[in-house]
């Protein structure tokens, strides 16, 4: 071997120990990206926008740890903490985009608001527990409902994601339109319990309203009504969820409310403008593979990518 080689031998590094070496300056990268956007997570102290200030609900509320089996009571500061990089990254998001604060509500934050609801609506809580053991999603849905009632806000799922200031009307409902289907296709008795009677479908992965406003109880007392008829079945379908938490009961009670102004029903190209919901969809049966996807967007989230696949519309 020459002199040149055994120099540059010398220096070359095993391809196991560069490959290692890599690894670590990746995740070394992300972990500084990772830092430096927690700089800018929400305050509690943040105020909204001079656009919202007439607003007496003028925040964003999810919905986060509802399953968890933790006794203690966890504080927003402490579910963000919790929060996978990819919801994390959404709660950031949306509040830099609306500039509206953000609160995360948790399972004990949930149970509070649902022993408010329980003294207009007996028996509320008695379903949510009983929901627990039929689909957990079936909880999270009647928790929302609670939560937009007992504080006031813009309710959003974890995978919606603002594209524009979400409209938010002083005193009503603000309802966004999902999708619009033929009135043929829509569900009839006896192929569900109940009856679809709206073409126009409504989603409840985001919706707002002031604190106290009688819409969600109507929400919940048809929720009430639709989980007495079906308590006795053990294992509901995603049929069954739809139609007796899920989008279906909200959409009904959306157009039916009386009076009809209380409720502003934004269009579905209104809709696309501002938000754009991922449907992660992990709540449905069978549905596999997802969870591969899901990882995919974590790691973009950890390591900065997403807000340009987001502003691109790539995603």
């Amino acid at each position: 071997m020459g002199t040149e080689e055994r120099k540059h031998s010398r220096w070359q590094l095993p391809k196991r120990t560069q490959r290692n070496a890599l690894i670590c300056l990746v995740l070394a990268l992300g972990t500084l990206v990772l830092l430096l956007q927690s700089l800018d997570l929400p305050r509690g102290t943040q105020q909204p926008s001079a656009a919202y200030a007439h607003l007496t609900h003028a925040r964003i509320l999810y919905s986060y740890g509802l399953f968890s089996n933790s006794s203690s009571q966890q504080s927003p500061a402490e579910l963000l903490a919790t929060m996978p990089s990819d919801a994390l990254w959404v709660v950031r998001h949306n509040t830099r985009v609306s500039s509206l604060p953000s609160e995360v509500v948790g399972r004990e934050g949930a149970l509070q608001d649902l022993h408010l609801v329980e003294e207009e609506v007996p028996g509320v809580t008695e379903m949510f527990h009983d929901l627990g053991k039929k689909r957990r999603v079936a909880q999270s849905d009647v928790a929302r409902i609670a939560n937009v009632w007992a504080r006031g806000g813009l309710y959003l799922d974890v995978d919606v994601v603002l594209r524009a200031p979400p409209p938010l009307t002083a005193g009503r409902v603000d309802a966004f339109v999902e999708h619009v289907v033929d009135a043929s296709r829509l569900l009839k008795e006896p192929y569900v319990p109940f009856a679809e009677r709206h073409p126009t479908r409504v989603c409840n992965y985001a919706f707002a309203g002031p604190a106290r406003h009688p819409f969600f109880l109507r929400v919940l007392r048809e929720t009430l009504k639709r989980w007495e008829f079906l308590r006795s079945k053990e294992h509901w379908t995603d049929e069954d969820v739809m139609a007796v938490t899920g989008p279906d009961v909200f959409t009904n009670a959306v157009h039916e409310f009386e009076p009809q102004e209380e409720v502003m029903i934004h269009s579905k190209e209104s809709t696309d403008a501002v938000l754009k919901h991922l449907h992660y969809g992990s709540w449905r049966e069978g549905l596999g593979g997802r969870g591969q996807w899901r990882i995919f967007e974590q790691m973009i989230s950890f390591f900065g990518l997403r807000d340009i696949l987001v502003s691109t519309n790539l995603m």
